[in-house]
């Protein structure tokens, strides 16, 4: 019996094709395993950089609410969050800017930095909606006046009043609102107050022109001065750690300011202005029609023999603070020097401290304190009145840097590079 056995020629040119074939096969093989170890590395390397910001972020947190903790922190060595990891370690810093703090947190290798400014939590213990010194005669709320929040109020007492024939048609206040004020204001931090009024006495000799800053100048760095032409360019730009200084200054629509100091004795913001920036000034700032300065943003007023002056024009908003140094007992009884005026239709979002004589329309959002209250109607002044203000107490943003007795817990103004 014949066995038959059929062989199959293969060609020699189809050893090529399955050795090109084959070594196709095996990089598409080793792509996929490198693909597979990328994919791995970032997703190592991302979670690694998302621990390291949830560590910063936790240091921020201990910092903002442990004084004990920030002590540690702010010492300016390496500080381990957890006793068995070394990876868990930051370094933190902080310096003030204006009236808030600024707080740089990185860990080891500052492959992680993030830049804060902060604020206080609290202002004072009481949380008034308004207060108003004792100055020996009653407070009258007119037209639509209304106070929502505790009030603190002269002893001689609250009135209904009608003013130029307008009856009052705002909410009665409760007995539960209504506190007796003191003479003085609740104290503030006189360290405070010199390190701003210290601001006042160092203009640097560098021109703006020598030296225009970056388009963002980093809390991260060492901190820019500049002393301001007098006649600025229109089209202007300033924003980080840069403190500007001037004597006479108009802040004009087209300047892009943000997160600034600027230190003068007359400065004017001009309407259509939008920007946020800190001024400190020694006699008079005027807010223009429709100017905004946006949160953070601060005015801070002290000098001129107790007559400094601040002006929120109609339609204009201010958000952070406005606090005003004067001198009530300078008046001489025939003429009262006011020191700060807020028109209607305008409002303030945050803390207003005038140690001294205010004229108060519109709207403030946050805490007011006030020595003196009067209501300006052309050349007559009415003692004790607010016609048409709004006050309303609001916890929501960080206050400055101000009272003495305003505890230690801190929070988050605003998140900046």
């Amino acid at each position: 019996m014949k066995r038959f056995c059929m062989v199959r020629k293969v060609s020699a040119s189809a050893l090529p094709t399955v050795l090109v074939v084959s070594v196709l096969l095996l990089v598409i093989l080793l792509m996929a395993f490198e693909l597979w170890n990328v994919d791995t590395f970032y997703y190592i390397r991302y979670h690694a950089q998302k621990q390291q910001r949830l560590h910063l972020s936790s240091a921020l947190t201990l910092y903002c609410n442990d004084s004990l903790a920030a002590e540690h922190l702010a010492a300016g060595i390496p500080h381990p969050l957890y006793a068995d990891d070394g990876r868990s370690a930051v370094t933190l810093r902080s310096y003030p800017w204006g009236l808030y703090e600024c707080v740089v947190v990185a860990n080891v290798d500052s492959t992680a930095v993030a830049a804060h400014l902060l604020g206080k939590a609290c202002d004072i213990p009481q949380r008034p909606a308004l207060w108003v010194c004792d100055r020996e005669h009653s407070l009258s709320l007119a037209g639509e006046a209304t106070v929502e929040g505790e009030a603190y109020l002269p002893k001689s007492g609250l009135n209904y009043a009608t003013f130029h024939q307008t009856a009052y048609s705002g909410p009665p206040l409760s007995t539960t609102q209504i506190h007796t004020s003191n003479k003085a204001l609740p104290p503030i931090d006189s360290t405070e107050v010199q390190r701003m009024d210290a601001l006042l006495s160092t203009a640097p000799s560098r021109s703006f022109d020598e030296g225009v800053p970056p388009r963002y100048h980093s809390f991260r760095r060492e901190e820019l001065r500049f002393v301001l032409p007098s006649a600025p360019d229109e089209a202007m730009y300033a924003k980080g750690r840069i403190i500007l200084y001037a004597d006479k200054i108009t802040i004009p629509r087209t300047w892009q300011l943000s997160d600034v100091l600027l230190v003068a004795r007359h400065v004017t913001i001009a309407s259509g202005f939008s920007g946020s920036l800190q001024v400190v000034a020694t006699d008079t700032v005027v807010v223009e029609q429709g100017a905004q300065m946006r949160f953070p943003s601060g005015v801070y007023l002290h000098g001129n023999q107790g007559k400094s002056y601040l002006h929120l024009c109609a339609d204009t908003r201010l958000e952070g603070y406005a606090v005003v140094l004067g001198d009530v007992e300078s008046s001489n009884g025939f003429v009262t020097d006011i020191h700060y005026r807020q028109d209607t239709g305008s409002s303030l979002a945050g803390l207003l401290y005038v140690d001294g004589t205010a004229h108060v329309e519109g709207h403030v959002d946050g805490a007011a304190y006030l020595k003196e209250c009067y209501y300006l109607t052309g050349e007559e002044m009415y003692a004790g009145l607010f016609f048409n203000a709004r006050f309303s107490r609001n916890d929501k943003e960080a206050f400055p840097f101000l009272f003495g007795g305003s505890g230690y817990e801190r929070k988050i103004a605003k998140s900046v590079e």
